[in-house]
């Protein structure tokens, strides 16, 4: 690339005809993540100006360029004086859904000199440096190209780019040079991949003839059937074992690393700009050696954990040769299944070692209460070999889900599901009608007998974006809603095995949701954990009578998160805290598991918590959660004190003339080695903003109304503080928005928030000024209103009591909750896993997908089961929670701390830093989609 924007400045080897593919006249036809509203078109072109890289434009095109396949995309570019991005991307796609993608190297390009950059490598249509998706027929279609799409470079850096063109070029001899050196490189790494190859087939061949069984090798977990004649083998492939903190003593020699963007943290006492992480490396006898992060304050540092283990043999293990299989009463040496799949799947910190699950099929159906012998003749497991007796009428399987949690007598909808996806076999086919049995836990009776139903099979589309089937296996459904016995029971299918057992009961919700609420309890900041009340130990965490600073901050929450705080803290440099203006009373709310923020957007947890007490007063006055003694002897109903302890940290914010500031925020996600009580980094609070005071008031107010009887004098004072906040931002939310707009900032808008308020100001004061303001604000005066921007006020509007309101706009407010609960249902029926959102097109990645946390599937459902009392509402608020409480394919519950196989490694730090398991009660985001190609979700999963 250097080589060719050296040739094009000196004027060698021009470039000659071009062909357009993108004039950039106008914007893109949609965008996403930090390109979300990046793009303007200027008389220069199209500025693309954004804070990260991690977005993309695409604009929907028809175009036919079959005529120059051969030749080279370029982008007409002007970089501006704060790019600091050093690649843009082109993404292409077909008709029938095929890609391919194309670099620009940015890095030797001047500011404001306008250039044209040609694709990495002289790359072309017809043979790009990089293929992306595959579609439904084979290579790209030049012929029909339908999709361009700029991409950034996925890194923080900020983006400041004019594109005045996206074109073809005809290739020169720079272009060809360049086309002949990545054949060259394509050649060499083919070469590579053989040699590969053929060392593998060596291993191989050396591992069949002379099998190894190292004491660290993999490790048998589980044996089972999925079918009469599949067996599977789940092995766990290395382990990582949790370290916490040590103590560090300097030692001559002992070099510290500095790594990472800048950020502004505390260093002896004075506010210092440095780079983020700080490791410790130490010379032993001549070789350097990694110590670990150190916490640079607290005198400690964070080794890296122990991985113990060794990498399966997966040259191997597809191999029939590699088992044998013997059953009892037999002499002849056992037999080898006729095929073998596998699939692998991570499940340790890090992804540093994985669950691997072996598939033999047998030459002949398994019989019952035989014992089998299966030999590991060509895998390194750490053992010879594993027995099994095949009793699928005691035995779990993994291809039979039940919930963890269980089920209510009553409840409406249960089911369990049968399915498993065979990794390398694909698909695993049951025949309609499989017979299957609720059996006793105890005694092994059958107290309740069905037939599968086939919800999809592997080829079907589903509800999903793109009606992608994420199963890609036949998924039954076994349906026993009739059965009403109380008691422990497992699920069993004839032939295939048994599912986890879990309880029918009339307390089997109140448990998971205790535990549930642990995982708030374990979140709290600003308070110590430890015995009576939890296991878990922390110490007290932010607080300013351990030395915590929080600094006043002269932005507010709307001006941005974590990079706007450091930016606001850069004129603090040298400063020490004696000389800044603090705030003492910053402290409380939650936290979160990945970092220390506590913004004001938290709020919406006691605001959900506040309407459970507000709808089911008598059922959660007898619930009791684990709480701080002082807490536990109040006189406040549990549920209360959990959604007071966050609201009263808004409460402390809030300013003498009504104003609420936006909560705290830290100059960077927390420094690597650091627990959440050792936060060295600059911490702010935000000011006041209408948005945060808005949504305080909604709360504060609420909680006035729902808890006057059992707490009058407290609720009193929320009263008073929910209308000052009002009044506040009534009074400055125009002041407040040229503010942040002039810094620069971007608004979303903040009608929901002053929408809630109102509504919850109207049923606190019933005063008419408040119903007005909802009126003003509300969704439900437009012709097709949207339910996800106002969905808790339009339920409460819905709930208003006889007197208040417009009759016809409340009826409107409960046919839209209802409309949309039916809309999750539609959604749900679309798919085998009863997966419930009432916004269908969300991507499913990460935290805002349907595979995750009960936030996005569907709070229409139950509360359209408020509004109507009708049953399918309770069904489908039963079957959009399945997923998470283990009828999933991984038979994984998605809490710490709750069901047979919680999720054990979520992202928490401050458990990882002191070495303990994860605390109870933490609901992981859950699955994301990679064919997203959402790069900047990756943290997830390293961290």
């Amino acid at each position: 690339m250097t080589i060719l924007l050296a040739a094009l400045v000196c004027g060698f080897g021009p470039l000659h005809a071009q062909t357009v593919i993108l004039d950039c006249q106008r914007p893109p036809d949609y965008a996403f993540l930090e390109f979300e509203k990046a793009f303007t078109v200027e008389p220069g072109g199209l500025h693309l100006r954004a804070k990260k890289g991690a977005g993309g434009g695409g604009f929907n095109r028809t175009l036919d360029l079959a005529a120059c396949a051969d030749w080279t995309p370029a982008i007409k570019v002007t970089v501006g004086p704060d790019n600091k991005a050093r690649r843009i991307r082109l993404i292409l796609g077909d008709a029938d859904g095929s890609k391919q993608e194309h670099a620009f190297d940015l890095t030797n390009l001047k500011p404001d000199e306008p250039a044209t950059v040609t694709a990495e490598f002289g790359a072309s249509l017809a043979e790009p440096a990089k293929s992306g998706d595959p579609g439904q027929i084979a290579g790209f279609d030049a012929a029909h190209v339908t999709m361009v799409q700029v991409q950034g470079d996925w890194s923080d850096r900020p983006v400041d780019l004019v594109i005045t063109g996206i074109v073809l070029v005809e290739p020169n001899d720079v272009l060809r040079a360049q086309r002949a050196l990545l054949r060259e490189t394509r050649a060499k790494e083919a070469e590579k991949a053989r040699r590969e190859a053929e060392g593998r087939e060596k291993k191989k061949l050396e591992m069949l003839a002379n099998p190894v069984h190292p004491a660290d090798g993999p490790s048998v977990k589980h044996v089972c059937a999925v079918s009469p004649d599949v067996l599977a083998i789940v092995l766990q492939e290395k382990v990582v074992e949790r370290v916490g903190q040590q103590l560090y003593e300097k030692q001559p020699g002992d070099e510290w690393k500095r790594a990472g963007n800048k950020v502004i943290a505390w260093e002896d006492g004075v506010a210092v700009e440095t780079p983020k992480d700080a490791e410790v490396e130490r010379k032993e006898a001549g070789r350097k050696r990694k110590l670990g992060h150190l916490a640079v304050n607290a005198g400690v540092l964070h080794p890296e954990e122990t991985v113990k283990g060794v990498d399966l043999s997966d040259f191997t293990v597809a191999e029939t040769a590699a088992y044998r299989v013997e059953s009892e009463g037999t002499s002849d040496g056992g037999q080898s299944p006729v095929q073998v799949w596998w699939k692998r799947k991570p499940n340790q910190i890090q992804a540093k070692g994985s669950e691997v699950t072996v598939f033999l099929k047998l030459a002949a159906p398994l019989a019952e209460e035989k014992r089998y012998r299966v030999r590991f003749v060509g895998v390194n497991v750490n053992a010879a070999h594993v027995d099994y007796v095949h009793a699928p009428r005691q035995t779990r399987s993994v291809a039979v889900h039940a919930s963890q949690v269980g089920y209510r007598p009553d409840d409406p909808f249960k089911r369990a599901l049968l399915s498993v996806w065979l990794g390398t076999g694909g698909e695993m086919r049951y025949a309609e009608g499989t017979p299957f049995h609720l059996l006793d836990d105890a005694t092994n009776a059958v107290v309740f007998s069905g037939k599968s139903v086939r919800l999809k099979s592997a080829t079907d589309k589903e509800s999903f974006k793109a009606g992608r089937n994420y199963g890609k296996t036949d998924v039954h459904a076994l349906d026993f809603d009739a059965f009403d016995k109380p008691g422990r029971y497992r699920v069993y299918v004839d032939g295939v095995g048994c599912s986890y057992p879990f309880e029918t009961g009339r307390g089997v919700w109140d448990k998971a949701f205790r535990v549930s609420m642990s995982g708030l309890l374990h979140h709290r900041s600003g308070i110590e954990l430890g015995p009576p009340f939890t296991d878990y130990r922390r110490p007290r965490t932010m607080h300013p009578a351990d030395g915590f600073r929080a600094l006043q901050l002269d932005i507010t929450m709307l001006d941005g998160e974590a990079e706007a705080v450091r930016r606001a803290c850069l004129p603090l440099v040298g400063k020490r805290p004696e000389e800044l203006k603090l705030v003492q009373e910053a402290w409380g709310g939650y936290m979160d598991a990945g970092d220390w923020d506590r913004r004001s957007l938290h709020l919406g947890v006691s605001y959900l918590l506040l309407e459970l007490w507000e709808l089911f007063p008598g059922h959660f006055s007898q619930v009791r959660l684990a709480l701080p003694p002082d807490e536990q002897q109040n006189a406040l109903p549990d549920l209360l004190d959990e959604a007071l302890w966050n609201l009263s940290f808004y409460k402390r914010l809030q300013l003498p003339d009504g104003g609420v500031r936006g909560g705290i925020e830290s100059t960077a996600h927390p420094r690597h080695g650091e627990a959440s009580w050792q936060e060295s980094l600059v911490a702010g609070v935000f000011g006041p903003d209408h948005a945060t005071s808005w949504n305080f008031a909604a709360n504060a107010a609420k909680f006035a109304r729902v808890a006057d009887k059992v707490a009058p004098k407290l609720t009193a004072e929320y009263r008073e503080a929910a209308l000052r906040a009002w009044t506040w931002a009534e009074a400055n939310a125009t002041q407040v928005e040229d503010a942040v707009r002039a810094r620069g900032g971007k608004l979303k808008g903040s009608e929901r928030e002053r929408n809630l308020a109102a509504v919850e100001l109207y049923a606190l004061t019933r005063q008419p000024a408040y119903h007005e303001a909802f009126l003003a604000t509300t969704v439900l005066k437009d012709a097709n209103p949207e339910l996800l921007k106002q969905q808790d006020a339009v339920f409460a509007y819905g709930r208003l009591p006889e007197g208040l309101g417009d009759a016809a706009l409340k009826q409107k407010a409960r046919d839209l909750t209802v409309k949309f609960a039916d809309d999750g249902i539609r959604f749900a029926e679309g798919n085998a896993w009863g997966l419930t959102t009432d916004v269908a097109q969300l991507p499913p990645m990460g935290f805002v997908g349907y595979f995750t946390t009960p936030g996005m599937i569907s709070r229409t459902a139950p509360r359209a089961y408020v509004l109507t009392g009708e049953p399918r509402f309770l069904a489908s608020a039963l079957r959009a929670c399945q997923f998470g409480v283990g009828v999933n394919p991984d038979n994984l519950m998605f809490t710490t701390g709750l069901g047979h196989n919680p999720v054990r490694n979520p992202l928490h730090i401050d458990s990882r830093m002191t070495g303990q398991p994860a605390p109870d009660g933490i609901t992981v985001y859950g699955i994301s989609d990679p064919a997203e190609r959402y790069e900047h979700d990756n943290w997830v999963y390293v961290w």
